[in-house]
């Protein structure tokens, strides 16, 4: 079915870089409750720590370790905006952990130059240069300010200001793992160093294939998870071509009439009802009782044609011709359990239906018969319940019971006829008695004319009308 609705798709990352493993592994953070207000504004890193809000909403500890942490101050050369907390939460989250060494207080005065990897995973190079120490091109302005369990060093901008400019570190972490594989993918990262990457981008949001990504970069063990907005490579012709070509995999509404047991002979019922070319067999399924025999789902219905009943002198038989009895059993006969395609119709194959009456295939190239009765059309799908084959005569018609109809006419020449078969009887226009003046009893002023209508799959309707 099509759906409207947004469809939720996971995107799976072949691989991940190390600085996503580290984030997905991240259960802690330091302890800054030492770091206060005041000691933030005074060295001007206050706007770095306000991001820490970010974490609010995640379920994380704080670790007793010792703690460094690289605070940029608020004139670095890149600014994030507040709202970017809300609408790109985790290329946030990964900034912070950036800058965090989470076990150390790290003492870059000893002029040596030295790296390290960030509680992100990242790897900062420290090193000395014209007098100044730089740390991944940052300049270090205060190599140390201890606080409660932990050390500030102080930065003049971000260690990675290449992940504020746009917001596309999925694009990175890819290049990133892209470089660790020795060989096989040369091609790829040169045509990936090529392209125009922000073409994906359309106002601040990631496109892939056109789809917005709704969630980015969430980390898992050895892969990466992108959540995006519909189903890649799927519209709605793709859709209706899947339909055409697999029905019998639909799965069908749940129907709590006609027969809420059988969800199969429901939904064939009220396909049928559809079709003009099947009002007998539906008037006869609605007055038989069929659910207790074919309950559930999960079974083939060879079902004849108006012009089948017709040629066996059915087309003004009752509704409830077929409600029990050896009717009953007639029309149970065109029921398999199990649920057949046309493959399985193969030359000389039998099956046996719910009648316990077993069914002959005969099938010559394309013409497929089933005892008999040609195949018009095959694999009519009733969702993924069962399956519906159109055939041009009604099965063991040789076997349907004698329909009596009853006239009753009166000295006014009007009259009643009613059908009778096997004792029930359902009252249908009298056609026999028009214009007809007949004599009348000597008791009751009545005249009881008994008519016998037999079926023969091979003749036409004989009527015998005593005089």
């Amino acid at each position: 079915m099509v759906a409207t609705a947004v469809t939720v798709f996971v995107v799976c990352a072949v691989a991940l870089s190390r600085s996503a493993v580290a984030r997905a592994a991240v259960a802690q953070l330091p302890n800054t409750t030492g770091i206060d207000g005041e000691l933030t504004a005074k060295h001007a890193v206050d706007r770095f720590f306000s991001l820490w809000i970010v974490f609010n909403n995640d379920d994380v500890t704080m670790s007793e370790k010792p703690f460094t942490i690289l605070a940029p101050q608020n004139n670095a050369s890149i600014q994030i905006p507040q709202e970017r907390l809300t609408t790109h939460p985790e290329s946030v989250k990964k900034l912070l952990l950036d800058h965090v060494v989470l076990g150390q207080k790290m003492d870059l005065a000893i002029g040596a130059d030295l790296s390290f990897t960030t509680l992100g995973g990242r790897t900062v190079t420290v090193r000395a240069k014209q007098g100044n120490l730089i740390a991944n091109g940052a300049k270090v302005v205060n190599l140390k300010v201890d606080v409660t369990n932990g050390r500030l060093i102080i930065l003049d901008n971000y260690l990675f200001p290449e992940d504020l400019l746009e917001d596309h570190s999925f694009l990175q972490d890819m290049t990133e793992v892209l470089s660790f594989l020795q060989n096989g993918v040369r091609v790829f990262q040169h045509l990936l160093a090529r392209s125009n990457i922000t073409k994906l981008l359309k106002q601040g949001n990631l496109l892939i294939n056109g789809v917005e990504v709704i969630k980015g970069d969430t980390p898992v063990t050895r892969g990466n998870i992108i959540f995006i907005s519909e189903v890649l490579f799927v519209n709605e012709s793709v859709v209706q071509q899947l339909h055409q070509q697999h029905k019998d995999k639909e799965t069908p509404p749940l129907l709590a009439f006609p027969w809420f047991g059988a969800q199969f002979l429901s939904h064939a019922f009220l396909a049928l009802e559809r079709n003009p070319q099947f009002t007998h067999v539906t008037r006869f399924l609605n007055m038989a009782d069929l659910a207790p025999h074919i309950s559930g789902a999960g079974y083939t219905f060879f079902v004849p044609t108006d012009e089948a009943f017709n040629s066996i002198g059915l087309k003004h038989a009752p509704d409830n011709f077929l409600s029990n009895g050896q009717g009953l059993n007639v029309l149970l006969g065109h029921f398999v359990k199990g649920r057949l395609y046309d493959r399985d119709l193969a030359d000389n194959a039998t099956f046996m239906s719910l009648a316990n009456k077993t069914l002959h295939i005969r099938r010559i190239k394309d013409n497929v018969t089933v005892e008999e009765a040609n195949i018009v059309q095959s694999e009519v799908f009733v969702y993924n319940l069962g399956t519906m084959f159109f055939i041009d005569r009604v099965l063991f018609s040789g076997e349907l019971p004698e329909i009596e109809m009853t006239t009753t006419s009166t000295t006014d020449g009007a009259g009643s006829s009613e059908w009778t078969e096997d004792g029930e009887a359902a009252t249908v226009p009298d056609i026999l008695l028009e214009g007809n003046e007949g004599a009348t009893s000597a008791t009751d002023g009545q005249r009881t004319d008994s008519v016998t209508v037999t079926t023969d799959a091979a003749a036409a309707v004989t009527t015998t009308v005593p005089t």
